[in-house]
């Protein structure tokens, strides 16, 4: 009896530790903000979405990743900014991906972090990098 108490009690500890250390269900925790929409950053330099696939968009993941999908074109001068990030959604410092073709400014006071493409059009599906807090 003694010894079946001392399980249950470390088994109660391990349970306890295992709740702790569980992350947040990605799925509940993951909302994409979409460019333009109320409430968040606006295109520049005459950029859009294209159409085709997801709008352009950014989202925070659990792990404080943040994450840019879609599409987009412009009928302006190249290389242009296509929006800024707001605070807290920026890298540490400037972050280059597709080649090359996007680049992601670390944040500037002000104006946020600017999001940049050398090429239109340019889809921005798969590009993520850690968010300075």
């Amino acid at each position: 009896m003694k010894y079946l108490k001392i399980f249950l009690f470390i088994m109660v500890i391990f349970a306890f530790i295992a709740l702790a250390c569980t992350k947040p269900d990605p799925t509940e925790t993951e909302v994409w903000l979409d460019i333009g929409s109320s409430g968040q950053p606006s295109f520049q330099n005459n950029w859009s979405n294209t159409g085709t696939g997801s709008n352009c968009g950014y989202m925070e993941n659990y792990d404080n990743f943040i994450s840019l999908r879609g599409t987009v074109s412009t009928t302006g001068g190249l290389p242009s900014v296509i929006f800024y990030l707001p605070q807290g959604h920026c890298p540490d410092e400037d972050r280059t991906f597709n080649g090359g073709a996007v680049t992601v400014k670390a944040y500037v006071p002000g104006t946020g972090s600017a999001v940049e493409s050398t090429v239109s059009p340019v889809t921005l599906d798969g590009i993520s990098f850690c968010a300075e807090k």
